[in-house]
């Protein structure tokens, strides 16, 4: 067990200590999780990490700000003048909010990509989803371009809401 920032840092670049090793094969969600770059070891951590860096240079996050800071005021916007919380109202909302449009999806599937985010992290922790069903659900959006499935309220029962 680790408990400080030192050993974690040793733990993380220590040769010996791998962050996947998990199989590559099984269904869609099982496959696109073991290839993300937070759990690959080098090499392919390190193509992984260079073509992000690539993507969010200083300067191409600095042309993001004046976007975010757009979204930030939108969702204070939405705050009453009560009582409002700044997790559920802002701190959650507002990297979904930015990924699916650096991804350009159309807004009305911001619920169900916020769904799948959470679900794909909860099977990334070990707590999570069942993997098939969520993989089957996820490859049927990913291949039909259908309206009715992208606008689908609940396409699985066992994602976050």
């Amino acid at each position: 067990m680790f408990t400080g920032y030192r050993e974690v840092a040793a733990a993380l670049s220590d040769p010996r200590v791998s962050r996947g090793g998990g199989s590559r094969d099984g269904d869609l969600l099982t496959r696109l999780l073991t290839r993300m770059m937070l759990f690959t070891d080098p090499p392919d951590h390190t193509r992984l990490r260079a073509l992000a860096n690539r993507a969010f240079t200083p300067r191409r996050v600095e042309a993001l700000r004046p976007r975010i800071a757009a979204v930030v005021d939108e969702q204070l916007a939405e705050a009453d003048e009560g009582e409002w919380d700044l997790i559920d109202g802002l701190a959650y909302p507002l990297p979904v909010i930015m990924i699916a449009e650096i991804l350009n999806l159309p807004p009305a599937d911001r619920g169900l990509f916020k769904r799948w985010s959470d679900a794909v992290i909860t099977v990334a922790a070990g707590i999570g989803v069942e993997l098939t069903r969520f993989g089957g659900h996820l490859n049927t959006w990913a291949t039909q371009p259908d309206e009715e499935v992208h606008s689908a309220p609940e396409v699985h029962p066992h994602l976050p809401a």
